[in-house]
């Protein structure tokens, strides 16, 4: 049985789900996952559903075309997770394609837990998609504190676990080259 469902359906989304996967292992390496992966999960030993890539389209036209193929992974992956019965599924980010896949994941009866890591920036728009959230997730993880204050219903927790880029903007150390380079003293804010 799997433990874990990860979709990542882009690149951000394969790099955190990838910072995710190693932290997961590292504390439970007998924790079974499988996903839709990019090439960073990838090289991570899970079980591949299907590449990332299948979901990746750009351009207006591109988007219409591939319209059929986007639906029919879409019912592919839903059948799939409902054979897989995994304990929980996480889905990053893509909001348009994930919020559409746990409400139907609901709607067919399944009983795991469904969890959206970054949160659709609902503060900025398409406000409507709070009640869906409410009503399908059993957690929303947020990368801004601030995003808490949108969700009041006790039926969907909401965790701050912070945003993915404020370790590496920490622990970067600009280049001396670069300083020199430009003529610059002391650190760059």
């Amino acid at each position: 049985m799997v433990d874990l469902f990860i979709l990542a359906a882009e690149p951000s989304a394969d790099l955190q789900g990838a910072h995710l996967i190693e932290e997961l292992l590292r504390q439970n390496p007998s924790l079974r996952i499988a996903a839709v992966a990019g090439p960073r999960m990838r090289a991570l030993p899970i079980e591949v559903i299907a590449p990332m890539e299948t979901l990746q389209v750009m351009g207006f036209l591109d988007v219409a075309l591939a319209l059929p193929r986007i639906a029919q992974f879409f019912f592919h992956l839903r059948n799939t997770l409902l054979k897989l019965n995994p304990r929980a599924t996480l889905c990053i980010d893509y909001p348009g394609f994930n919020l559409r896949l746990e409400k139907s994941l609901r709607k067919k009866g399944y009983k795991g837990k469904l969890i959206h890591y970054i949160c659709p920036s609902v503060w900025a728009w398409k406000k409507k998609r709070i009640g869906q959230m409410e009503k399908t997730l059993d957690l929303l993880l947020s990368v801004f504190p601030f995003e808490k204050e949108y969700f009041t219903s006790p039926k969907l927790p909401v965790e701050y676990v912070g945003h993915p880029l404020t370790k590496a903007v920490e622990e970067h150390e600009p280049s001396i080259d670069f300083l020199s380079t430009y003529h610059l003293k002391g650190p760059i804010i």
